[in-house]
């Protein structure tokens, strides 16, 4: 019998179910069908998410939401394009879902001190005055001749304070940064 899934590992490349005893029992990158990495992920948590469209704003064009209360695969509606544009990114909200605890690579949960996060990754840290972190912050190649786009892009996790209360609300991964 394989080992159960214990936890749910975010990296600004890829998610990982691990088990009990740390082993990484699969990983998938952002790029991958959506439809295979919400399979993987309703056999962890053992049941079926809920399924909802979502709408877009500025930065975030409409798609669909696959949500298990506190953990979302959001399939945003734009064209796969690696290393610039992921197939889905997730969304976290809950500490854990499922039984399952939910984590970045760098043991950051939902629930956590923002100002504890922030001390504790001072090198990996892009931050605004009164915005997110920006964990594992990776610059990517330029965008390639004929984008109109001049800077350089980057990918991050993005640990976010909603409520300005000094608590982590919300965690995403990867989230695309185009010079912001």
């Amino acid at each position: 019998m394989p080992a159960a899934a214990a936890s749910i590992v975010f990296s600004v490349a890829s998610i990982q179910i691990v088990d009990n005893s740390g082993a990484v029992l699969s990983e998938h990158d952002y790029f991958k069908p959506t439809a295979d990495v919400v399979a993987v992920l309703t056999d962890a948590f053992g049941t079926e998410p809920t399924v909802s469209h979502y709408d877009g704003h500025a930065d975030n064009p409409p798609g669909t939401s696959y949500d298990w209360g506190g953990f979302a695969v959001q399939d945003g509606e734009w064209t796969t394009e690696a290393p610039y544009y992921s197939e889905f990114y997730v969304l976290l909200t809950a500490e854990t879902v499922g039984g399952l605890t939910l984590s970045t690579s760098d043991g950051v949960s939902v629930g956590d001190s923002f100002s504890d996060v922030a001390a504790a990754h001072p090198d990996d840290v892009q931050s605004y005055a009164d915005g997110p972190l920006q964990l594992e912050w990776t610059e990517l190649p330029k965008f390639p001749e004929g984008y109109g786009i001049e800077i350089v892009p980057a990918l991050s996790v993005l640990v976010i304070d909603s409520e300005h209360n000094d608590v982590v609300s919300r965690i995403i991964a990867p989230a695309m940064n185009w010079g912001a």
